[in-house]
């Protein structure tokens, strides 16, 4: 996923230096995927969310496995 805003913009989160990732976590109220993207970041691991038909999909078969 790549960072939406700031001065590194358009860069993949876990190749966006860790000072900035901190500190975009301890300033912003952010959540979802782009949070679970900069704390990736600061391993340095890349996360890339799930298409959207892929996670309609997954959340269509734990529906069914807990029989709702």
């Amino acid at each position: 996923m790549k960072m939406p805003f700031g001065k590194f913009q358009g860069h993949p989160c876990h190749e966006t230096p860790r000072y900035y990732l901190r500190w975009a976590l301890a300033t912003m109220n952010s959540s979802g995927e782009l949070k679970k993207a900069m704390e990736m970041g600061l391993e340095k691991k890349e996360w890339n969310p799930p298409p959207p038909r892929d996670f309609d999909k997954l959340v269509h078969e734990v529906c069914c496995e807990c029989g709702d």
